[in-house]
């Protein structure tokens, strides 16, 4: 079975479930890499400039924790997912970079996603992944409609269950011991960010887990902490 290959970095948290959906709707089996340490940063920060930031550094580290595990790395180009809005160019040049300083990675799927594009180029660049896994365009269609209402139902999660991304998907850790004043808020903080960074326990020293074991409400929540899919920018 081909394996494709999600780095646990930057968007990840906003799209796994619908990447995942849509590649093992199509027979695929998908391979996510571990989460971020000690070793995967300081690999991915040797592969690049100092002046990258750090959410890229710590992309490049797991690209190398997946190149020997998979058969194709997705790594998709996020352009714009919102008229006349353009995200940061760490993301629109993502696959190059990838191809620059990790040579030895597995074959890309580099699509574009574009919404100033249309709807036509975005069609066709989720053709142009699923043709890698079968030459049925319906069977494409079908892959990327079930991964659309899957993404569907995980907006509904983190909005209205409050669930955070960690959560849903399974990857919650243990929490940091007895939370004071168990049952009984006293404070609530927002913790505004992006998931990249409010999510990875390594980067932000599990700041969530100890906000909560401090007793503070809703840390680390869509409601009270973060809302991972920002308005209109879940199309992607």
């Amino acid at each position: 079975m081909t394996k494709v290959g999600i780095p646990r970095a930057l968007n990840y948290y906003q799209y796994l479930p619908m990447w995942k959906t849509f590649f093992e709707r199509l027979g695929a089996e998908v391979v996510v890499s571990e989460p971020t340490t000690n070793a995967m940063l300081a690999s991915g920060s040797g592969r690049v400039v100092a002046e990258t930031c750090l959410p890229t550094k710590v992309y490049c580290g797991h690209v190398i924790d997946l190149a020997d595990k998979c058969d194709y790395l997705f790594i998709p180009s996020i352009r714009s997912l919102e008229e006349n809005v353009y995200n940061c160019s760490k993301f629109l040049g993502l696959p190059d970079l990838i191809r620059a300083v990790v040579p030895g990675c597995p074959p890309i799927l580099d699509i574009d996603i574009d919404i100033n594009k249309g709807k036509r180029a975005l069609y066709s660049s989720i053709y142009d992944a699923g043709r890698r896994f079968t030459w049925n365009p319906l069977k494409v269609k079908e892959a990327a409609a079930v991964a659309w209402q899957t993404h569907q139902e995980y907006l509904v999660s983190l909005r209205q269950k409050q669930l955070t991304p960690p959560e849903i998907l399974g990857e919650s850790s243990k929490p940091l011991g007895k939370m004071m004043g168990a049952g009984r808020y006293d404070l609530t903080i927002a913790v505004i960010g992006h998931p990249y960074n409010i999510y990875d326990e390594h980067i932000n020293h599990r700041f969530v887990k100890r906000l909560r074991a401090l007793g503070v409400r809703g840390a680390g929540r869509t409601g009270g902490a973060c809302v991972p899919a920002e308005r209109g920018r879940d199309r992607a």
